[in-house]
């Protein structure tokens, strides 16, 4: 992964995950290196990520991938600074019956959405990168709904996919657990191709394409924060 002029490098082999932290300077070669050996569990299988924190350091998460406990999986969050001293770690059990959907990561928090199967049941799994504490809320979305993108703009979330082969955008509320759909999307032979968030204007712009008589139609429809359309 690399994001300004820090380097990272994950390497996983035996039972150890080393993480090595390259810095290079703009007008000099590469100066300075640091690695950390992180244990795993070779009887359980696991997905580990690394994420950069915008050179204030990196934020790593590792998860079973198959229960070994009744009641769901475990999760291991942890900080590091850009020497790689871990700031702080924290440990949280997601249960059973949810599966990991996508994530969303920003330098100030990291949110994971996960799906109870054929329910249309979400919880958003939130982590305070600064001081790792976790929270969790739940939302009622629809059911069956294949998701392609997913966003948070404050305690609103933002949720892109389709719903019965055709294009839904949702904006979810994590403060009153209300949704919106946005109007005008949901339409035939259409796809989303992007969902681009203004945070300084307060805006969304969804961009869709659509084929009718041989012809591929591009539009882009700009709502605000709370779902109503501008334009």
């Amino acid at each position: 992964v690399m994001m300004n002029n820090l380097q990272i490098l994950v390497l996983i082999r035996y039972s150890l995950i080393y993480v090595f932290f390259f810095i290079r300077p703009v007008h000099a070669q590469l100066v300075q290196s640091e690695r950390i050996e992180i244990p795993s569990n070779p009887s359980v299988k696991e997905e580990f990520e690394v994420f950069p924190l915008q050179g204030a350091g990196l934020l790593s998460i590792i998860h079973e991938t198959e229960f070994q406990s009744a009641k769901g999986s475990i999760w291991q969050f942890a900080k590091y600074d850009s020497t790689l001293h871990q700031i702080w770690k924290t440990t949280h059990m997601v249960l059973r019956k949810y599966t990991p959907v996508m994530s969303y990561i920003t330098d100030e928090s990291g949110y994971w959405l996960f799906e109870e199967q054929d329910r249309g049941a979400y919880f958003i799994l939130q982590l305070n990168v600064q001081d790792g504490l976790i929270s969790e809320f739940k939302c009622k979305l629809l059911s069956n709904l294949d998701v392609q993108q997913f966003k948070v703009i404050g305690s609103k979330v933002l949720i892109s996919g389709y719903y019965q082969s055709r294009p839904v955008v949702l904006v979810h509320s994590m403060f009153d657990q209300t949704m919106k759909v946005l109007p005008g999307l949901y339409e035939k032979n259409t796809e989303i191709h992007n969902v681009d968030i203004n945070n300084e204007a307060e805006y969304i712009n969804v961009v869709t394409y659509s084929f009718r008589k041989s012809k591929c139609y591009f539009e882009i429809k700009t709502f605000n924060f709370e779902g109503k359309f501008l334009h």
